[in-house]
């Protein structure tokens, strides 16, 4: 979470002056901030989430990260693992299995 995501989400609660203190950021900064449009890489991952959203509720919530990038491959999108990664994880989208289910296989509990 930014700083100026913290203020933000707090100023109903909190003076922004000691706010901005604790954050660690200017008063000023932060009304910029808000001000400020989106960069582009916050589009392009905003664009990128929807996506990945798609393909999750496509497979009906089974695919993981690497099913999910082979279909954005598939697509024509191009996106870092790691990228792909990080979006699931800030936003919670995760697949069925993972490292619990390579263990069960290897033991034979299908």
């Amino acid at each position: 979470m930014s700083r100026c995501r913290f203020v933000e989400d707090h100023q109903a609660d909190y003076p922004v002056t000691r706010l901005c203190k604790l954050a660690g950021v200017s008063r000023s900064g932060f009304y910029a901030w808000r001000c400020r449009p989106p960069s582009k890489r916050a589009l392009a991952n905003d664009r990128l989430l929807a996506e990945i959203r798609e393909i999750h509720a496509r497979s009906r919530g089974t695919y993981g990260r690497v099913k999910i990038l082979g279909q954005l491959e598939r697509r024509g999108l191009s996106a870092n693992h790691k990228r792909v990664a990080r979006l699931m994880r800030v936003h919670a989208i995760r697949g069925v299995g993972g490292p619990g289910a390579k263990a069960s296989r290897r033991a034979g509990r299908h």
